[in-house]
């Protein structure tokens, strides 16, 4: 029951991802899948890149809740990618840096 439970809340997370971060893709191309396990603290996306021959498959290993100035932010701890180069300059880039959540998202996580 509580596994069920579970998935129910990540596929709604991901939901909610998914609708999010579509608009901010678009001008890099479409946001094809996301999956969320909150268990193991991992998101899993596959984009479809204007330029691209394939999907590029983009997976954040590992995240974590933060309050900073009594906000609740996230920051992303390990990034990887289907293309190596694309992993490392996420990681580079947004790698622990902290990201203001909008509320509808906290509101399932919390």
């Amino acid at each position: 029951m509580l596994k069920r439970m579970r998935n129910m809340k990540d596929q709604a997370i991901a939901a909610a991802l998914k609708a999010y971060a579509t608009d901010r893709l678009s001008p890099y191309g479409n946001l094809l899948d996301i999956t969320v396990d909150t268990a193991a603290q991992r998101v899993e996306g596959t984009i479809s890149l204007h330029g691209e021959s394939g999907p590029v498959t983009i997976k954040v290993e590992h995240y974590r809740f933060e309050k900073v100035e009594g906000r609740t932010v996230l920051k992303l701890e390990t990034i990887t990618a289907t293309r190596e180069w694309m992993g490392t300059l996420l990681t580079h880039i947004y790698g622990s840096k902290p990201f203001k959540l909008p509320a509808p998202i906290l509101a399932l996580l919390f």
